[in-house]
């Protein structure tokens, strides 16, 4: 009888056990759980953040290229005005030289009457 009774007894144990093992793990599952939505929400958070700071740094690396683009295009213009006034000054030159000879020839004309 006492063996029967030993029996009976362990296997009541072991149920017992097992029970309170899944309520622990249950239990576990939903601490763990709690975490995980704060982590992911937080991740969230996190990536949003990331997100904002590279569109942030887009935006000015967009504005020192535009800015780079503009110094050279200054740049241009600058050397293309003196260019421009280097011309002016060559036409103010032959303009000159056109009005001489031009008085020459009517000079030279007028002397052949």
């Amino acid at each position: 009888m006492v063996r029967d009774d030993l029996q009976c007894q362990v296997p009541s144990k072991k149920r017992v056990f097992q029970s309170e093992e899944k309520f622990s793990e249950s239990k576990k599952l939903k601490t763990d759980q709690k975490p995980v939505k704060e982590t992911t929400t937080a991740n969230f958070n996190q990536v949003d953040d990331r997100l904002k700071e590279i569109e942030r740094l887009k935006q000015g690396s967009q504005i020192v290229a535009q800015d780079k683009i503009t110094a050279e295009n200054e740049k241009e213009i600058d050397k293309l005005k003196q260019e421009l006034k280097e011309k002016d000054n060559q036409i103010d030159k032959h303009h000159k030289i056109i009005n001489k000879l031009q008085k020459k020839l009517d000079k030279l004309k007028k002397g052949r009457k």
